[in-house]
């Protein structure tokens, strides 16, 4: 989720596309691996440390665990969508949903608009 909102969920999905046996595959991970390009993650520390934040507040709030397992289920099944799909309407509903699911991660947002104005 952290990726996504940060807008780097298809340079991640492109970099991982170079390791050969990663997504589960049965076939066989090298111990080098030739890497032709590199991520940059701008503030991913900041943006991470918010995100906790907000998932720390979250869980005193909801005193049980068990919220924040669904949460990320949620947010699992979101991003996910965002990889598969290319159907302009179920993206565009499946964004709206994601932004109403984490509307109260302030932290998270304050710190995405800071990395945001960095740039």
């Amino acid at each position: 989720m952290i990726l996504y909102k940060a807008g780097l969920l298809d340079e991640w999905e492109r970099f991982w596309e170079q390791i050969p046996g990663q997504a589960y595959r049965m076939d066989y991970t090298p111990a080098i691996v030739s890497i032709q390009k590199e991520i940059e993650i701008p503030s991913i520390q900041l943006l991470s440390e918010a995100f906790a934040k907000d998932l720390i507040r979250l869980n005193a709030k909801h005193k049980s665990s068990e919220n924040i397992i669904e949460l990320n289920d949620k947010l699992d099944r979101y991003i996910t969508r965002f990889s598969i799909y290319t159907d302009e309407e179920i993206l565009e509903k499946a964004k709206n949903e994601l932004e109403e699911l984490i509307s109260c991660f302030y932290s998270f947002e304050f710190a995405l608009q800071s990395s945001s104005n960095e740039k």
